[in-house]
């Protein structure tokens, strides 16, 4: 079987999992006076889009219905503990928890931005992955993976944790405040000494990649990201984090929406399978669920920011949609709020591990159709086969 070594295409690739280059270059030519147009443009239409994914992939897409139910401990118990968990440690008297209700949401926010950071390693390491996949030859090379996971958690966790601290990122949470420890001049030489560690990191696994002919897409993938990285380093502070998380939510959303386009089961043949039916037609297309999600995340981002509103102490200029959670600031549903969105962030990571956790042999099975490049036959593989023992390291 000829296999694409693309996702989906290279001029699919090249727009949403490659975006790296182009929202790290836009970002840095775009004028100051613009970019917070851009950040709530892009927040409105892709934040709740990329975190409702994995949902709409679980639930919209029929060849995970059997994983859904053989996991019904994780994809379903998981959350419901999660979400008593959450109340208890919310609505538990402060004779118990000795934490005001505001500081409570700035221990979960300060929990969630680590979870978030190991959350994007982890989804670096996955394309990775499914790009190696794709190649030909021989994949089971345990210290290329290690290579290969320590590298993503590098450039896009202790290099982002360093570079938060020296902004002030870590200020919102009342533990950090340093602004007066360090001058500028000291700040630029630390920039440029985190600058050269991320051009060490990319020549050496470039080095490795070449040396063990790993093709150009994993090549061009980890070079994305020691680019943004990169640039993210001298962009104005509103939009130093903002451009990762951009690149999170776009590969995130390209994958899915490739992922739902090559469902081809059939469903008519099947009783009571309307459900199925209907996401079958909007699936068909691979604007289909991206529309839908965009339409889910323009929605649901005005009620699901109160989190972060909660953290800048209601500062109505954190909020991308004005005059809705402003108003309700002096309300207790701002914090019922507030911890339906942890609430949601939470369950997202929980749904992107189990939809994307190709050590599991039904995840597997289910996944590897909706993985096929543009045009390929599928043709599902035992476990000791080359592309099932690669995606099994996933």
């Amino acid at each position: 079987m000829n296999s694409s070594p693309w996702i989906r295409s290279r001029i699919w690739d090249g727009f949403w999992i490659m975006s790296g280059f182009w929202i790290a270059t836009l970002c840095l030519l775009l004028p100051e006076e613009r970019t917070k147009a851009l950040v709530i443009a892009i927040t409105l239409l892709f934040w709740m889009a990329h975190r409702i994914a994995s949902l709409y992939l679980g639930f919209c897409v029929k060849e995970y219905r059997e994983v859904l139910r053989a996991r019904r401990g994780y994809f379903f118990g998981i959350p419901l503990v999660l979400l008593g968990a959450l109340a208890i440690f919310l609505i538990a008297p402060q004779s118990v928890i000795p934490l005001s209700l505001t500081g409570r949401f700035v221990c979960l926010l300060f929990l969630d931005y680590f979870l978030s950071l190991y959350h994007f390693s982890a989804q670096h390491y996955g394309v990775l992955s499914v790009y190696r996949g794709r190649l030909v030859h021989g994949q089971k090379d345990p210290g290329l993976l290690r290579w290969d996971w320590w590298a993503c958690i590098g450039v896009s966790g202790i290099f982002s944790i360093a570079m938060d601290y020296l902004n002030g990122g870590f200020d919102d949470f009342s533990l950090f405040n340093h602004a007066p420890l360090i001058s500028q001049a000291v700040f630029e030489e630390l920039r440029l000494g985190l600058t050269c560690l991320v051009l060490l990191a990319w020549g050496l696994t470039i080095h490795k990649y070449l040396r063990k002919r790993q093709g150009l897409p994993r090549i061009l993938y980890f070079s994305s990201l020691c680019y943004l990285t990169i640039l993210s380093f001298y962009l104005v502070p509103i939009l130093y984090f903002f451009v990762v998380q951009m690149q999170h939510w776009m590969v995130s959303l390209g994958l899915t929406a490739h992922m739902c386009s090559n469902s081809r089961v059939e469903v008519n043949a099947e009783p009571r399978a309307s459900w199925y039916r209907t996401w079958g037609r909007v699936n068909a297309k691979v604007w289909g669920p991206l529309l839908v999600l965009v339409l889910l995340s323009i929605g649901l981002t005005p009620w699901l920011e109160a989190d972060y509103f909660i953290l800048h102490r209601f500062d109505a200029e954190t909020l991308t949609v004005a005059g809705f959670l402003d108003r309700l600031q002096h309300s207790a549903w701002i914090y019922f709020f507030g911890a339906l969105a942890l609430f949601s962030s939470f369950v997202h990571y929980i749904y992107d591990r189990g939809v994307f956790r190709f050590s599991d042999p039904l995840t597997r099975k289910a996944s590897l159709g909706l993985l096929m490049p543009l045009g390929k036959k599928v043709i599902v593989v035992p476990r000791g086969n080359t592309r099932a023992s690669v995606l099994h390291s996933v």
